[in-house]
C-alpha cells in the first residue's frame, strides 16, 4: 500500500509543501469561484475569480463498463459472513478543516469524528478503511498522524516523497495523496479541481478485491467523483463556525458524454443543505446511519444509483431522523456518540 511517491518528469513533480495546492489553501477564495464549465466530449474548462486556478482538463465521463456494473441489482449480504467493503475518506472539510498547508498537523476535527472513527474501524460494523486526499503526501501524513490514523513518530520521520507503506496491525490499508492524481508539474502547486479516478486505486493497488460493488468514497466535492459518480456517499462540507466561507461552494457539474447511451448516470443522491452551522454539525452521525445500511449490500454502485442513500434519509424522516438513527446504532455497538474531540478514541 502506498501514499504517493517521487515526481517525475511525465507531469508528476513534488511541489512546494507550503502552497500545497489543495483547498485548504485559501477557503474564501475557493469558495468564490464559479463551478466548471462541461464542454462537449468531456472536457472540463475551469474557471475562477484567480487566473491562477483556470485550468482545462479532459475529465473522461463514466465508462460503459462502470454503468454497466452498476445495473446490476444490489442483495443484502449477512454481515457475519461478508468482508467488510472499502471506504475512501477524503479529509478537508469532510474530516477535519484545515486552513492552510501549514496547520496540516492540527487541524480541526469535525464534531463527532472520534465516534465516526470508531465506528468504521474497531467497532463490530467496521470497513476496510482507506484514506484519498489532495493534498500533499506530507500533509497527508500529518493530517491523518493528528486523528490518530497513523504514528506520528513514524509519519514525522518518513522521507518525503517515500511510497508509504502499511504494516501489520495498521488502521488503514491504503493511503494516496496530490502525488497520485497525475497532475501535471505546472497544475501539483496551484488551487486546481482534482478528480478521483477509483479505477486507478482498484488497478495499482490490491484493493481491486472490493471494485465497483464494493467502494464507497466519501467526500464533501462531488466533482471528485464524477468518474465513478455512483460510489460516492455525499457529505456536506465543513467549516468551523469562525470559518465559514463567505459564499457557500455550489455543487459542481459533471462532465458526461455527449453520445447517447441507455446507461447514462441517472440522478445523484441529494446532498444536504452545504454546511453552515460550524460546530453545531452532526453529518458525521446521520454518515454512520448511511454507511450501516450501505454495508451489506452486494452492489453499494446500484444501491446509490438507484436512490437507496435519499430512501433512507427519506424513512428516517430526514437529516435530524438520520442523525438521531447514527445515535441509536452507536449506542448499539457500544461506540460512545462524543461531539467533542477525543484523542483517545482507540481505547474507549
Amino acid at each position: 500500500m502506498v501514499i504517493g511517491g517521487e515526481m517525475t518528469g511525465d507531469g508528476t513533480v513534488k511541489g512546494t509543501e507550503e502552497t500545497d495546492g489543495s483547498a485548504g489553501t485559501d477557503d474564501r477564495r475557493i469558495a468564490e469561484s464559479p463551478g466548471p464549465t462541461i464542454r462537449a466530449g468531456g472536457t472540463v474548462r475551469l474557471s475562477s475569480r484567480d487566473p491562477k486556478v483556470a485550468r482545462t482538463v479532459d475529465i473522461p465521463p463514466p465508462s460503459e463498463s462502470y454503468l454497466a456494473a452498476t445495473l446490476v441489482p444490489s442483495t443484502r449480504l449477512s454481515t457475519a459472513t461478508s468482508k467488510p467493503p472499502l471506504l475512501i475518506l477524503d479529509l478537508n472539510h469532510t474530516l477535519v478543516h484545515r486552513p492552510s498547508a501549514s496547520s496540516s498537523s492540527n487541524p480541526i476535527p469535525r464534531p463527532f469524528l472520534a465516534t465516526f472513527l470508531r465506528y468504521i474501524l474497531l467497532s463490530d460494523a467496521k470497513w476496510t478503511v482507506a484514506v484519498y486526499s489532495s493534498a500533499q503526501s506530507k500533509n497527508v501524513l500529518r493530517m491523518i498522524s493528528s486523528i490518530g490514523l497513523v504514528d506520528t513518530q513514524r509519519a514525522d520521520a518518513y522521507p518525503r516523497g517515500k511510497a508509504w507503506e502499511t504494516k501489520e496491525g495498521d488502521l488503514l490499508a491504503l493511503v494516496w495523496a496530490r502525488e497520485n492524481l497525475g497532475l501535471s508539474a505546472r497544475e501539483f502547486g496551484r488551487n486546481v479541481e482534482t478528480v478521483k479516478d477509483l479505477a486507478e486505486v482498484w488497478e495499482k493497488t490490491n484493493c481491486g478485491e472490493w471494485g465497483v460493488e464494493r467502494t464507497v468514497l466519501l467526500d464533501d466535492e462531488m466533482f471528485k467523483a464524477q468518474i465513478q459518480p455512483h460510489n460516492h456517499l455525499p457529505i456536506t462540507s465543513f467549516y468551523p463556525t469562525n470559518a465559514l466561507p463567505r459564499v457557500v461552494p455550489l455543487a459542481p457539474h459533471r462532465a458526461r458524454s455527449t453520445s447517447p447511451s441507455p446507461l447514462t448516470p441517472s440522478t445523484p443522491p441529494t446532498v444536504p443543505a452545504p454546511n453552515t452551522s460550524g460546530d453545531d454539525d452532526s453529518a458525521l452521525l446521520s454518515t454512520i446511519y448511511f454507511l450501516h445500511h450501505i454495508r451489506d449490500e452486494s452492489n453499494v454502485a446500484a444501491f446509490i444509483r438507484d436512490g437507496g442513500v435519499d430512501k433512507l434519509r427519506e424513512q428516517a424522516g430526514g437529516e435530524d431522523g438520520a442523525v438521531q438513527e447514527g445515535k441509536r446504532i452507536c449506542e448499539e455497538l457500544g461506540v460512545r456518540v462524543v461531539r467533542e474531540w477525543d484523542a483517545k478514541w482507540t481505547k474507549w
